[in-house]
């Protein structure tokens, strides 16, 4: 959400606003740590444990939705353990029916007791809008993060070198087991601690430190949150039988890849959207603003209050899809077929929070 910030400010409940420093950012998982020197007093959130939450406990989702300001919604906790969706690189999120919607990003999910148990990060949505799934990243996972970001400036995680997939019942005539429960080992990298251990192809990882292993995505949230240089013991299915391997974990040097400036540096429009800061609706941009995944277009991420845009009707959060009928999907296709427009007048074709829209600009 930090990502190319001139300023960060922050304001409080009491609606003080101050400026604030980044620490640190973890784009694997889409959090960062900001510091703020604030005068008078503060009242820091009792943290949880969200390890001790269950399925059908009430909870409650702090935020900002659409800038309307601090809002909070009751909801229940619907799943645990959520993975394998794509939104960050360690998908392990908490499910709840709470209304989660654009701007509660960064939010408390909060228990009976008012104790931090998650933080809001995304929705799945067709229409972009609150539909009952909201999710947030566990507190314990939060903790580890920030400490990581507060201690070094990045977060440090564990490695092994292997690749795993979910067991299928095509695979279970080949590896001389009947049961779906673990993960597949498909590739170990040569020389990696993996390797090394003797993880072989084809092995099964049924526990890892004592923790049964149901699916292909808890070994990497697993060994990722262990500490370099630890050992740990891996119980394994080798053509049908128990085996325990010991294994040392190294460091994962994984950093996400930077997009090129042409996805990811925000762009000031000119001519009949001068003034409008918009940007191409990357992957990251729709984790960002909770866009539905088929919204292909350019996003409006902030307007001069003297841009003649919003006299027209056009506001910030906004993604422009097409211009006179003419289909955008990036940053320099709006920019190009703006200078190829004569009219005097623009139809924009805009995707407003789950609803299609249409507004007519004025050439200035």
């Amino acid at each position: 959400v930090i990502r190319n910030a001139v300023e960060i400010r922050v304001v409080f409940a009491d609606l003080r606003e101050v400026s604030a420093r980044l620490v640190g950012e973890d784009e694997l998982t889409d959090l960062a740590v900001l510091k703020v020197d604030v005068s008078g007093h503060v009242s820091a959130i009792t943290v949880g444990d969200s390890s001790k939450i269950e399925v059908g406990d009430m909870c409650f989702a702090f935020g900002n939705p659409f800038g309307l300001g601090m809002t909070v919604t009751k909801g229940m906790i619907s799943a645990l353990g959520r993975t394998q969706l794509g939104i960050t690189a360690y998908d392990n999120f908490i499910q709840t029916d709470a209304a989660i919607n654009q701007g509660n990003s960064g939010g408390a999910l909060v228990d009976v007791e008012g104790r931090l148990i998650g933080v809001n990060t995304a929705i799945i949505s067709k229409s972009g809008g609150n539909e009952g799934i909201g999710l947030a990243i566990p507190v314990n996972q939060v903790l580890k993060i920030v400490a990581d970001l507060v201690e070094y400036g990045e977060v440090i995680r564990g490695y092994l070198g292997l690749r795993v997939e979910n067991l299928k019942s095509e695979h279970l005539r080949f590896l001389a087991t009947s049961q779906l429960q673990g993960a597949l080992v498909t590739f170990v990298r040569e020389g990696s601690p993996a390797d090394k251990a003797g993880i072989r192809k084809g092995d099964i990882i049924m526990k890892y430190n004592g923790q049964q292993v149901y699916s292909a995505e808890a070994p990497r949230w697993l060994v990722a949150e262990t500490k370099p240089g630890s050992t740990i013991q891996l119980t394994l299915l080798r053509e049908g039988k128990p085996l325990t391997i010991s294994a040392v974990v190294g460091r994962n040097e994984l950093k996400m890849k930077k997009q090129g400036p042409a996805t990811h540096i925000p762009k000031m429009l000119s001519g009949a959207l001068w003034g409008v800061l918009a940007e191409d609706t990357t992957r990251v941009i729709k984790r960002r603003f909770q866009l539905p995944p088929e919204i292909q277009g350019v996003i409006v991420l902030r307007i001069a209050p003297s841009a003649p845009a919003i006299s027209d009707g056009l506001e910030a959060g906004d993604v422009i899809l097409e211009v006179n009928q003419r289909k955008v999907s990036s940053v320099e296709e709006l920019q190009a077929v703006l200078r190829d427009i004569s009219a005097k007048s623009l139809l924009l074709k805009v995707w407003r929070r789950g609803q299609t829209l249409f507004l007519a600009l004025r050439k200035h």
